[in-house]
């Protein structure tokens, strides 16, 4: 009496296919400890790079940040020295030219 079982060859072929899958993965992992080690890149990984574009956007918006602090700084010594006074036609205007622009609708673009 012979067996013959059709799904053996394809059972060992998935098993093969499962092996190659973790030595690749392995390959992957190995590569990205390499990497985090300060190695360089290799095919095969993934890679991100910056533009200097968005390094100048990036520097730039440092720049309005500090510039923003040292306003806001000096602004609450004013007040705390009692120098500080509101023209209220200005900040009626410019309330005004924010809804023109924007809408009053804050959350519409």
């Amino acid at each position: 009496m012979r067996v013959d079982d059709k799904y053996l060859a394809q059972s060992q072929a998935a098993q093969t296919g499962r092996t190659n899958a973790a030595q690749e993965t392995q390959e992957i992992e190995r590569s990205a400890a390499k990497n985090k080690a300060g190695k360089t890149w290799t095919p095969g990984t993934d890679r991100v790079e910056i533009s200097t574009l968005a390094s100048g956007v990036a520097h730039m918006l440092e720049q309005v940040g500090q510039e923003r602090a040292i306003k806001l700084h000096k602004l609450a010594a004013d007040y705390a020295a009692g120098r500080y006074q509101v023209d209220s036609l200005e900040v009626s205007r410019a309330i005004l030219a924010e809804i023109r622009t924007v809408g009053a609708d804050p959350e519409k673009p």
